[in-house]
């Protein structure tokens, strides 16, 4: 029985060394560590990673509304340099039109000029431009806008100049034609009242001065004519027609005061006509006529304009151009935004990573718990078997002496009886010495057995708390399980999001192909178009110098006109002082005055054609030198396009790399928490199994405590003591 006891303690401190394997496994897990935090508890651990990851989440979302905050800032700084761009040659288009006397010119000028003043004070100082706050100049852009101010300051001045003079500017073309109307009726009453004056044999002084205001009427209507021409000073323009308009007065107060207007009624009502109309003639021209330098002070400012738009354009479209770098170059939010999604997948992966350590943890301090507690059963049978031994060996010895002591067969083991010397007597004193070892192995057997009975309670109680904790372990295993199986399903959708993203940047790489192949031959077609507007150009300014040289022509024709006329007039009155005499040389001179009448017409009206094809030919010019510039505009925006669309197309194959790598390494993290559910899952069913065999134990260690108790009991009837 002994022997048995001492095996049994052998087996129990064999199964208890059993656990050295255990620890090699804790120091294989402790090389799977967490940097930083790995010699803290798991479910500190944990705790630390979850808020690491809430932090990192929160994060992610901070640098992504910071980082579409910028971009939108700098989106609506381009609008807004695009806007000042579009408005600032608005202005100079629109200047010439207004100075021409164009009403709505005058609304797009004021609107023009409004706009660059708003998108200038925008882009230096700041402000909302819809619902985006954007902020004012700073570095290299301020220094941009600083230029582009200056460079606004005359032309917004000039601007200003053309906005003031729309009430004398607006009738531009009204006044021009009211001019030559009143010219013409002048000059046609002058004529009439010539040939009135000759019929009625007037003198040769009204004669003379009835010339003379014929003369000085075309000179008056070339003079209103060559003030609006271009190119022609404005100040000798006034003063020649200041003189004209003076000598002219004082020809018809001549007439009028003269004998034959107070004599001849219809001579003094053609006269009245003619004042009539040179005071309308007058009232019309006396804007221009008191201010000449007002008009010339708004061509003045158109001309500025002109000079300034180009450079303004360029100085633009610099700044447009530095914006628009900015817009294509990553802020810093954008790489913080990758920095936090990195950090936050990594936290992911070490969340699982320390789910699957405990998990492991839990698994190994069960087995120990289960090896225990085995040991313990063992060792529990092995007193059993050997009180059993002890008690047949009792039962045995208690049969033999049953026959010679009944009080002993009674269980009475205090009867000691009688030694005598005879045979009787020695086998009393054999049966007292069996009776005393007796007693000694009843005292024995009620020891072991409390000791059994109090190892059997200790080892129920263990097998009680270990069951409740591999229940718990079962529960644990099965809720992180069903976690890490939600968190692959949400990994494998993150995935498959990613993959679709790659596919649309891949398309978005497609368009952005076929929009640069489509601007590059934009631009070949601008480019010939260029190439035939310049030829239309040339073309155009030749026939503009042609019409120039008619035009020398047709004024030195009407000034031998001019001298025919007045050597016919002289002719006529040398011709009426002749007499009969000269009554032939008289006919011929009034058909060579209605020779010269004609000519006189016909050059005004080959004059007038040659103004408007001059003006029509300068206004073909300007506007193909714009178109021209529109044009070349056109072709640097498209090419401007060209380039945003290779940095769309490089962001957009950056993109689809970067997203292909997030799905690989979402595909990956899947694949490892579907592993680990797996791995889970067996440990669960390991787990289960060992919660049965934990179960049978604590029934057999309550059958083993029952055991002892009944053998307590059945030796419970000896008497041992007096």
């Amino acid at each position: 029985g002994h022997g048995s006891a001492g095996e049994a303690m052998l087996r129990l401190g064999h199964a208890i060394r059993r656990r050295a394997p255990g620890a090699d496994e804790d120091d294989e897990d402790s090389s799977l560590s967490l940097p930083l935090i790995g010699h803290l508890s798991l479910p500190r651990q944990l705790r630390i990673l979850l808020v690491a990851f809430g932090a990192g989440i929160l994060l992610t979302i901070l640098a992504m509304w910071q980082n579409a905050a910028v971009n939108a800032r700098v989106a609506a700084q381009v609008q807004v340099a695009s806007d000042l761009l579009m408005h600032s040659q608005r202005v100079g288009k629109a200047a010439p039109n207004a100075l021409a006397g164009n009403p709505a010119s005058f609304d797009q000028l004021a609107e023009s000029r409004a706009e660059v003043n708003r998108d200038l004070r925008l882009l230096t100082q700041g402000g909302d431009v819809g619902s985006v706050d954007v902020p004012g100049a700073s570095g290299r852009q301020s220094a941009l806008l600083a230029r582009v101010r200056a460079t606004w300051t005359a032309s917004e001045l000039g601007a200003a100049n053309i906005l003031q003079m729309k009430p004398a500017l607006i009738g531009f073309d009204k006044s021009v034609r009211q001019l030559d109307a009143l010219a013409s009726e002048m000059l046609v009453l002058t004529e009439d009242l010539m040939a009135q004056n000759v019929e009625r044999g007037a003198s040769a002084r009204e004669l003379a001065a009835i010339g003379r205001m014929m003369m000085l009427t075309q000179r008056l209507a070339r003079g209103a004519s060559s003030f609006f021409a271009i190119g022609v000073p404005r100040d000798d323009a006034a003063v020649r027609i200041g003189a004209d308009s003076a000598a002219f007065e004082h020809a018809l107060e001549t007439l009028l005061a003269g004998g034959a207007a107070q004599r001849n009624d219809d001579l003094r009502d053609k006269l009245r006509q003619v004042q009539m109309r040179f005071d309308a003639f007058r009232k019309d021209f006396a804007p221009f006529l008191d201010n000449p330098t007002a008009y010339s002070k708004a061509r003045a400012a158109a001309r500025t304009i002109h000079r300034d738009n180009e450079e303004m354009k360029k100085q633009v479209a610099a700044l447009q151009g530095g914006y628009r770098e900015r817009q294509s170059s990553s802020n810093p939010w954008f790489w913080l935004l990758v920095a936090a999604s990195i950090f936050t997948l990594a936290t992911a992966g070490s969340i699982s990573r320390v789910m699957l350590q405990d998990s492991r943890n839990r698994t190994r301090g069960a087995e120990t718990r289960r090896r225990e507690a085995e040991a313990m059963r063992q060792l529990a049978q092995a007193k059993e078997e050997e009180a059993k031994a002890t008690n047949d060996q009792n039962q045995a010895a208690i049969l033999r002496l049953m026959n010679e002591l009944q009080d002993v067969a009674n269980g009475d083991l205090t009867v000691h009886a009688t030694v005598s010397e005879d045979i009787t007597g020695a086998i009393a004193d054999s049966v007292n010495f069996t009776v005393e070892e007796l007693r000694g192995l009843v005292l024995r057997v009620t020891g072991t057995a409390e000791q059994v009975t109090q190892a059997s309670n200790e080892a129920q109680q263990i097998s009680t708390e270990l069951l409740g904790a591999t229940e718990q372990q079962s529960r644990e295993i099965e809720e992180a399980s069903s976690t890490v199986l939600r968190m692959a399903g949400e990994i494998t959708d993150v995935s498959k999001s990613a993959k679709e993203s790659a596919e649309v940047a891949r398309q978005s790489v497609a368009a952005a192909e076929q929009g640069a192949n489509a601007v590059q031959d934009a631009i070949s077609g601008m480019h010939e178009i260029r190439e035939q507007i310049q030829e239309t150009s040339k073309r155009i300014k030749r026939l503009g110098e042609s019409s120039q040289e008619i035009g020398e022509i047709t004024e030195l024709i009407s000034d031998i006109t001019e001298q025919t006329n007045v050597l016919a007039l002289n002719a006529a009155i040398q011709a009426a002082s002749a007499g009969e005499a000269g009554r032939g040389f008289s006919v011929v001179a009034e058909e060579v005055q209605r020779l010269a009448e004609r000519s006189a017409e016909a050059a005004k009206q080959i004059g007038a054609l040659v103004r408007t094809i001059q003006t029509d030919t300068h206004d073909a010019v300007a506007a193909m030198e714009k178109s021209t510039q529109g044009v070349v505009e056109g072709a640097r925006l498209s090419d401007a396009a060209g380039a945003a669309l290779a940095d769309i197309s490089r962001v957009s194959n950056r993109l689809a790399e970067l997203i292909q790598g997030i799905s690989f390494a979402a595909g990956l993290q899947a694949t490892s928490a579907n592993g680990v559910a797996h791995n889970m899952q067996h440990i669960l069913s390991v787990t289960e199994h060992t919660q049965a065999g934990t179960r049978q134990t604590a029934h057999s260690i309550r059958q083993l405590a029952a055991l002892a108790q009944e053998l307590k009991n059945s030796v419970s009837r000896f008497r041992v003591a007096q």
